[in-house]
């Protein structure tokens, strides 16, 4: 995954139960709904980077969007990319499209960027897109009909527990 160019980062939503989180519902929307549209706007060579979230409005959502919970889902432009080619690739499951303003991306909570190799935040944002990509690779290892939520997934976590031990509550 590439570093993403910060005035080149879009964002949309793909609304989840509006009542709630249901156990494993996010997980089928990404297998099934976020993922083949990312896959197909890499291949495509729209976006070279992406990273989603999940969050609501008290934790991300634009005030426009209905109450609920969403997977926030960020994706930055290849300079020869148009955002008309972005729109028109995405189903319209995603909703709230617009691009990114750069104040809402040069910093992560909770991540020091002087800590970071050439105090570039870009990096980090790197970072948590291979998180999220690596999250897809994991569920794309699995039949279609299987349920790989939730122990399938957090097996995988155990082993980065493991190697870093740490556990994050």
């Amino acid at each position: 995954m590439e570093r993403p160019e910060l005035d080149k980062v879009w964002h949309t939503f793909v609304k989840l139960s509006p009542d709630g989180l249901r156990v494993g519902e996010h997980i089928e929307v990404l297998r099934f709904k976020i993922r083949p549209v990312l896959m197909d706007l890499k291949k495509n060579g729209m976006i070279k980077w992406y990273c989603f979230l999940i969050h609501s409005k008290r934790s991300g959502v634009p005030a426009h969007l209905d109450d609920g919970i969403y997977i926030h889902v960020r994706m930055g432009l290849y300079d020869n990319s148009r955002s008309a080619g972005l729109l028109a690739a995405l189903p319209d499951y995603f909703v709230g499209t617009e691009h990114v303003p750069l104040s809402n991306l040069v910093s992560i909570a909770g991540i020091d960027e002087a800590l970071l190799k050439g105090n570039t935040i870009e990096e980090a944002w790197r970072i948590i897109g291979e998180q999220c990509e690596w999250l897809l690779d994991l569920l794309s290892i699995y039949e279609e009909t299987a349920s790989v939520f939730p122990n399938q997934i957090a097996q995988f976590f155990h082993y980065f527990s493991n190697i870093t031990q740490l556990a994050v509550q």
